[in-house]
């Protein structure tokens, strides 16, 4: 074999070892970049889901708070009527337990309200309660309360603050139904009693008549009966009854009822009650705790007592109330001036 031809062979040969090498160390590097390749195709991560409002999850919690408000409704009046005559510390607790229904009522109301009006949220929205609309629901609180216990100070304390920093609270025109009821029936005298004024032994008798006047009016749903809207207005001037003379007579005869199977107030659509359970009564109207609403029918026991409790107011009263302090006075006159109507 001449020497050409041996060094062509063995340039052959080299270059398919050469070669052979390559494709076999090459292979693991091009399995690698496939396996990279589809491990990028196979774990990429899509943009992350944004988190959607469970409407369902909020309309049970409504449902079992309304279960539970029935239920306490139910308690209340079963509460009632075992009050012992004469325990002030069981009626004042009573009264408490009634204003806390009669808030969580309200705040259940709304509650529902919004969730009829939200709009359906977009990709990422939630639904919070901003902290100053917060601040403006605890104040509707505090002057329900207020209200029901006849204290006129925290009342107009209430009103003023609603005036300088909540009205653009959705809650304000609730707070604001309210305070044109209290502001249109204070009179210097009906401040005065209702106050400290009124002195230690009629205080815990106010109550008592608050408590039988306001008792908790339960709402019904809404059916196929005909309903009568009231509108439950402001009367201005109202002022407390007369203690030493008021009569059974009298508040019988003031009272309202309705002829419709279902009631509607005007200031809360949306809220229904059978009128079998319901009565308005003008006499009465200056102790409501809200006006914009008729109150729970009384019986002619409850009457009885109201009579009763009046002749004990008079004769714990002093012969002349004192005028509330000038500075309370002035400030609720300012209120009236200026509250929006």
């Amino acid at each position: 074999m001449d020497y050409p031809t041996v060094v062509v062979r063995s340039l052959f040969r080299w270059g398919v070892a050469t070669l052979r090498d390559l494709v076999f160390r090459a292979r693991p590097v091009g399995l690698a970049l496939l396996l990279v390749a589809g491990s990028g195709v196979l774990h990429a991560e899509s943009p992350a889901a944004a988190p959607v409002v469970d409407r369902a999850e909020e309309r049970r919690a409504l449902g079992a708070e309304e279960a539970r408000l029935t239920a306490l409704y139910s308690q209340l009046q079963s509460r009632r009527q075992a009050i012992a005559p004469g325990d002030p510390g069981a009626l004042e607790s009573y009264n408490r337990a009634v204003a806390d229904y009669t808030r969580d009522l309200a705040a259940l109301k709304i509650r529902q309200e919004n969730l009829k009006r939200v709009a359906t949220p977009g990709p990422g929205a939630s639904v919070t309660m901003p902290p100053a609309e917060q601040r403006a629901r605890d104040l509707y609180t505090r002057f329900q309360k207020a209200i029901g216990a006849g204290d006129w100070k925290t009342q107009t304390t209430c009103m003023e603050e609603a005036l300088s920093t909540h009205r653009g609270a959705k809650v304000f025109p609730a707070i604001s139904a309210l305070a044109h009821t209290q502001l249109a029936a204070a009179t210097r005298e009906s401040v005065a009693g209702a106050g400290p004024a009124a002195g230690a032994a009629a205080a815990p008798l106010l109550a008592q008549l608050r408590a039988i006047i306001n008792q908790p009016l339960q709402p019904v749903g809404r059916s196929k009966e005909k309903v009568g809207t009231y509108n439950f207005h402001v009367n201005p001037g109202l002022a407390p009854l007369n203690y030493a003379k008021v009569t059974r007579e009298q508040l019988w005869s003031a009272r309202h009822t309705f002829p419709e199977p279902l009631l509607e107030p005007r200031a809360h659509p949306g809220t229904f009650y059978r009128t079998e359970d319901v009565e308005f009564n003008l006499l009465l109207k200056h102790y409501y705790a809200d006006q914009t609403f008729p109150t729970r029918r009384l019986t002619e026991a409850d009457y009885d007592r109201i009579v009763s409790i009046c002749q004990e107011i008079a004769r714990a009263q002093p012969a002349a109330p004192s005028a509330p302090s000038t500075g309370l006075w002035e400030r609720i006159e300012t209120l009236r001036n200026n509250w929006p109507k």
